[in-house]
């Protein structure tokens, strides 16, 4: 639960691929799954944009490496996901923060009306996954990216 929630946190920073690793792991387990979920679809419903934009970031992951039932359970959701495609938020500063958020609900949204391509998305991820060695820890880390304003020089997404 708590990694769930620091990986959908409203910090400029992402999860770690082996927190990701970890929480997509606990989607198999009957007792983890409801938590793991209960706390995406309460981010997916936040009002800040962070919260949203790594809560769609995290759903889209669970759907590629967590159990079946979370891209069941994405798939109905599916209307909620296409209406986050007119997401809002302007920032103090006159910053639409809201175009990540439209941008990432695009994508989630044709990933999930389309099985061919996740089923397709599924594949390239197991055979990344055995290519660099299949562990959690291997690969890239989403902590080489922010989210939003901050001192890196990158912005995901972007």
């Amino acid at each position: 639960e708590n990694n769930v929630r620091a990986a959908t946190s409203d910090t400029s920073w992402g999860a770690t691929g082996a927190e990701l690793e970890n929480i997509a792991r606990a989607t198999f387990n009957r007792e983890e799954y409801p938590l793991v979920m209960g706390i995406v679809w309460e981010r997916l419903s936040a009002r800040k944009w962070r919260n949203v934009y790594k809560s769609l970031d995290l759903l889209k992951y669970l759907c590629l490496h967590g159990s079946q039932r979370c891209y069941d359970e994405a798939k109905d959701a599916l209307p909620h996901i296409q209406a986050l495609q007119g997401f809002r938020y302007v920032d103090s500063a006159g910053k639409d923060e809201g175009r990540n958020v439209r941008e990432r609900a695009k994508q989630l949204a044709e990933l999930l009306g389309d099985p061919e391509l996740m089923e397709e998305e599924r594949q390239k991820s197991k055979a990344l996954k055995a290519k660099i060695g299949g562990g959690a820890s291997a690969g890239v880390s989403s902590d080489d990216y922010r989210y939003g304003s901050g001192p890196a020089s990158r912005s995901y997404g972007e």
